[in-house]
């Protein structure tokens, strides 16, 4: 069985590390470049590893991708001499990077509340961005819920909190950030 690869592209076709248009239409082989990881090549992930390298833009396209040659394989990417787009997988849209940042942020909310178990502006946050994204909060509630867990945030690192615990509240309020930066872009 052949393993199934993947590549990001930015909108326009712009791979997202090196910043260059992708040379080839769907179906033709690269050029040959030597594969060096984070520097040339053609890199793309494995499936476990396209959560890792999801670019924060909507519009960026995600393709299953053939290669040819040896590839170098790092924990979270690989780079090979040639690569072809087989098929698009979809498009990043508002509403999936939404979530996504509120999936994120809640992945460290036990740290933050473990420190301060009885605030609960961070999870409120998320709990208000996660209703935004799927349409069932307001423009005017999210800012509230950003507003408190930026305040949670002053609070925790005020109280010198460690910098695990501050950065949970932080991402709490990121989640905000990304959800209304999105829906302007939307």
């Amino acid at each position: 069985m052949t393993e199934v690869l993947y590549k990001w592209l930015l909108p326009k076709r712009t791979t997202a590390v090196q910043r260059k248009k992708w040379p080839v239409r769907k179906g033709q082989w690269t050029a040959i470049e030597k594969p060096v990881l984070c520097k040339s090549g053609w890199h793309g992930v494995e499936l476990g590893q396209l959560m890792d390298h999801i670019p924060p833009s909507v519009g960026a396209e995600l393709w299953e991708v053939e290669i040819r040659g040896d590839i170098l394989r790092d924990e979270d990417k690989f780079a090979a001499p040639q690569m072809r787009l087989v098929r698009m997988v979809g498009k990043t849209d508002a509403k999936m990077l939404r979530l996504l940042a509120c999936d994120i942020a809640k992945s460290v909310l036990s740290i933050f509340e473990e420190k301060y178990p009885n605030d609960k502006r961070p999870r409120e946050a998320i709990r208000v961005a996660r209703l935004y994204a799927k349409g069932e909060a307001t423009l005017d509630e999210l800012h509230k819920a950003r507003d408190a867990a930026d305040a949670a945030h002053t609070a925790a690192y005020a109280a010198s909190a460690s910098a695990a615990a501050s950065a949970a509240a932080s991402a709490a309020a990121s989640a905000y950030s990304d959800a209304a930066s999105a829906a302007h872009t939307a």
